[in-house]
């Protein structure tokens, strides 16, 4: 996504750091940019989320923070950040917070139990 394009987006109301209302994912799902806060609902089950490609989200900090501990919720890279491993979130409250340089995924917060 070219830059232009998501500035419009969030001109457009539909996410940014303008954006109040998280994302909710139930099911496995690759974010969008935009995408910055989530929760996650694991209700039917275990699934991953998957973060946006790291150049792409330089510069963007993501939220995502398990609701409900029906299974565990993987978070994971496009296998495209340096020294990455998968964090996984188990209980409710678990919760990560990432920041994307363009070439790493940074944990700034990392509460998984």
């Amino acid at each position: 996504m070219t830059e232009e394009r998501y500035n419009q987006q969030i001109i457009n109301n539909l996410g940014g750091s303008g954006d109040i209302n998280p994302a909710v994912k139930t099911a496995a799902a690759t974010l969008a940019l935009y995408e910055r806060t989530v929760l996650a609902d694991s209700t039917a089950g275990a699934f991953a989320i998957t973060l946006p490609a790291v150049a792409e989200a330089r510069g963007l900090i993501y939220a995502i923070t398990q609701i409900v501990d029906n299974g565990n919720v993987t978070v994971q890279d496009q296998d495209d950040s340096y020294g990455w491993a998968d964090m996984v979130l188990t209980a409710v409250a678990d919760h990560v917070l990432l920041y994307s340089d363009g070439r790493v995924w940074h944990q700034l917060v990392d509460v998984t139990t």
